[in-house]
């Protein structure tokens, strides 16, 4: 995209609210996630039509043909604004209205009435399209900046006050207690057969802890919720295999590819929690 556009502008934002914890909740309000994808949209499909009318070269003796671009590009300025009006209430981001986008929408306005009343060729055009646009370019773009520092100021505040906290150190010791649920199942006169429930329930408390910490976070895990129900099945039949009474058609081996299954899940969270204990030390956002 081309530098010091508002292409480039609305690319970085899209960017910024495309990151998966952003857009977990904005998704929380689909309509309000639509009027922001449609301001989006129409924000870069009107600064197309500018640019395409900035690049036309109209014959000043025919005033048809200036009059049908001319009303046109008086409603996309206005229906840009509207956009980018849109794009902060979509954002809960405040906008106050800078007063000489006022002065162009009025321009606009006054200029429409001019063109309806007069009718075709009848007076000439009194507003100069080209300064128009580029005074409103030139705003757009410092407004938009600013959108673009708002979303960034945001993410890095919350970054840091998690950063502190360490996703990964919950799982610092679920090795162990795997280690252990090993013993019992390859020895009999193990010690920790008569502990697998517990050691069970630290994993899971684990998890548990883990998921509680991404609700805190704002952070999205329903793209994991298959790893939560996998360990929650796997341990749930281990634990039954050592500590419930009833008969169970569970071999040694079944159990154990259980625990292993388990452990490979739970390294998945931990990879997980690493990456996001990686970004959250970041303090900046490209």
């Amino acid at each position: 995209m081309i530098k010091n556009t508002l292409y480039e502008r609305m690319s970085k934002i899209r960017d910024l609210i495309n990151m998966s914890r952003k857009q977990h909740i904005l998704l929380q309000d689909r309509v309000m996630w639509r009027i922001l994808c449609a301001a989006m949209d129409d924000i870069e499909d009107t600064e197309k039509i500018l640019e395409d009318f900035l690049k036309e070269d109209f014959d000043s003796s025919d005033k048809g043909i200036e009059f049908l671009p001319t009303y046109d590009v008086c409603d996309t300025l206005i229906a840009q604004q509207t956009s980018v009006e849109k794009l902060h209430e979509s954002l809960k981001i405040p906008y106050t209205k800078d007063p000489s986008l006022e002065n162009i929408r009025q321009i606009c306005i006054d200029t429409k009435e001019h063109l309806k009343n007069e009718g075709i060729g009848k007076a000439p055009i009194p507003t100069n399209i080209p300064d128009l646009i580029a005074n409103q370019k030139y705003i757009f773009r410092k407004i938009l900046n600013r959108v673009i520092n708002t979303l960034r100021d945001e993410e890095l505040e919350h970054r840091r006050k998690f950063k502190s906290k360490k996703l990964y150190s919950t799982f610092h010791i679920t090795s162990y207690w795997f280690e252990k649920i090993y013993d019992a199942i390859f020895s009999e006169e193990s010690p920790h057969a008569l502990m697998v429930g517990g050691h069970v329930n630290s994993i899971l408390s684990s998890v548990n802890e883990f998921k509680a910490d991404l609700k805190e976070r704002e952070e999205p895990d329903d793209n994991i919720s298959d790893i939560y129900e996998n360990i929650n099945y796997s341990l749930e039949h281990i634990k039954k295999y050592f500590c419930s009474n009833e008969n169970t058609h569970l071999q040694e081996k079944d159990v154990y590819i259980f625990a292993y299954f388990a452990r490979r899940q739970v390294k998945e969270l931990e990879s997980i929690a690493q990456y996001l204990d990686e970004k959250y030390s970041q303090g900046h956002i490209p």
